[in-house]
Parts: structure tokens; sequence; C-alpha cells
């Protein structure tokens, strides 16, 4: 079992019930002119993705949407961090079985946390997550 820490649906509801994973895209298009890295579509518009990114550009996150990771932030989709997204997209094959339910956390599983990004950081465009080389949160 994998457990991520993750953003769900705020207004726009995440969907729950079980759905079936589709076609993923290392740079996924999200509502608005953003983009998600390693998307995994979950049921229509609903998908696994990234902390969004203000255009295709490793170092252009917006990390203030990361600080928000573990809360109720998305317009539905499920963000995760850029290392999470992508053992999914990576891991996960096309018709894996997801189930999403809206409830308490089942007894053995504790809620994960990830670090948050200061203001003032010089690497604030960059997930910490993402295991790019270039990352300079890795250096």
């Amino acid at each position: 079992m994998k457990v991520f820490v993750a953003s769900v649906g705020k207004g726009t509801k995440t969907p729950t019930g079980t759905f079936k994973t589709t076609k993923g895209q290392v740079w996924g298009s999200l509502i608005g002119v953003v983009y998600g890295q390693y998307s995994t579509r979950i049921v229509g518009s609903i998908l696994f993705h990234s902390v969004p990114y203000y255009s295709r550009n490793k170092n252009d996150l917006e990390w203030q949407e990361y600080n928000k990771l573990g809360t109720k932030a998305s317009a539905g989709c499920v963000r995760l961090t850029v290392r999470d997204s992508k053992w999914i997209y990576d891991n996960i094959e096309v018709g894996t079985i997801v189930k999403i339910y809206d409830g308490q956390i089942p007894n053995g599983i504790t809620k994960p946390s990830t670090q948050k990004i200061p203001v003032d950081s010089p690497n604030k465009g960059w997930d910490p997550t993402d295991p790019d080389k270039n990352n300079p949160w890795k250096k």
C-alpha cells in the first residue's frame, strides 16, 4: 500500500467511487493556462497530477499551491508532489482500479505531510521532491 500527501477538490468536490485509470501525460493541461507533471486520468477531467505549474517548465511551480498539500485546494483533481505523481505515472497501469472515498482515515494509516516552501526561498520554483538532477533542492 502507498500513502501520499494530497490536495483534493475545494468547491468542486473530488468525485467518490470506484474508477479505472486511463492514459496519462508527462505534462498535462489543467484548468486555465496551467500544467501538471505526470498526470494520470482517474475519470472524466479528474486526474492525479503534481501541484500546478505556470508553464511546462520544472522551475515554474505554483509554490503557494504546493504549500496547500494536505488540504482541500484543487478544482477536483488529486494534487500530489512530483515524486508521488511520477510514481503513479511510472507504476500504475492503464485500467488500475482507484477507490476514492470521503470519510475517516482507515486504522493503521497515518496522514502524511510534506515540507513547506519558504516565501523567500531561491528554490521556490521547484518542487522539493522532483527527482530531476537539476533540482536545486537536491544540491
